[in-house]
């Protein structure tokens, strides 16, 4: 297994899909900063000369939620964005016949499946995590690190989102907890190409599967019940709130159901 998922592994990574992506993504988390910093009027500018200290995270893209047009275009596109590189792998590997080879190398036929699945959802996760760590990356060049305060009400993390008091109290926590959201979310929406691999063939069809659920989401959510719990809207922790998280835990898991799907259809596969 490890021979067959170190190849994966260069398929996913070091192709020109994956260096154009991640390159896009720090390119929006680039002009997202600007744009902060050209809507800073200059009286406002003072603030950094008070006691209430302006940090990083003030210029952290998620912490301009949909008031910036560019953490909105990453909102909408990064689904699509994610399963550039690598979504329609397996599809592209059933089609040319490459499937065959690499299950040969394997000592197990589910080793190629497991592989293909894992690969996927972190290929997937890093594409999406990597402009809001290249944001944090930006932004701690522009204003020091330190804890954020509530009353001067410079950031989007209400008392309603989870996780709001380790917010306050421990940013460094609340970033690698984010992170890691978003690395999953996109990762096992990134695993719905695989899925659908098994009826649909076309590749550009599967790479805009993730990108019509997460929207889908929205708009039954949003529509049908009135609620804010879509996985678009969310996919911002900070617009996470605590009454609505168990509506997107629940979304994420039948996500995660419809994934695992693609282990059923293996004895059906070619092979």
């Amino acid at each position: 297994m490890k021979e067959i998922f170190k190849i994966e592994c260069m398929r996913a990574f070091r192709n020109k899909k994956f260096l154009l992506m991640a390159l896009a993504g720090c390119l929006i988390a680039l002009l997202d900063l600007a744009q902060c910093a050209e809507k800073i009027e200059p009286g406002y500018t003072n603030v950094f000369e008070s006691n209430a200290v302006v940090t990083s995270l003030y210029f952290w893209m998620p912490n301009h939620g949909d008031v910036s047009k560019y953490y909105y275009v990453y909102k909408v596109l990064i689904p699509v964005m994610a399963a550039i590189p690598y979504g329609s792998s397996y599809v592209e590997d059933k089609r040319s016949g490459l499937i065959n080879q690499l299950i040969l190398r394997c000592k197990n036929k589910k080793d190629y499946y497991i592989t293909k699945f894992i690969v996927t959802f972190i290929n997937g996760g890093t594409i999406a995590a990597i402009p809001i760590v290249a944001s944090l990356i930006i932004s701690m060049c522009v204003a020091p690190w330190g804890i954020p305060v509530y009353s001067v009400s410079f950031y989007s993390v209400g008392k309603r989102a989870v996780f709001a008091e380790l917010f306050y109290k421990h940013p460094e926590l609340y970033v690698i907890i984010y992170i890691t959201y978003v690395f999953i979310l996109f990762g096992l929406l990134n695993c719905l190409c695989l899925t659908v691999g098994f009826f649909e063939e076309n590749k550009y069809a599967v790479i805009l599967v993730p990108f019509l659920v997460y929207y889908g989401s929205s708009f039954i959510m949003k529509y049908l019940f009135g609620s804010t719990a879509s996985l678009m809207t969310t996919s911002g922790m900070m617009l996470l709130y605590k009454d609505i998280a168990v509506y997107v835990a629940v979304q994420i898991f039948i996500v995660f159901v419809v994934d695992l799907l693609f282990f059923m259809k293996i004895k059906k596969d070619v092979i």
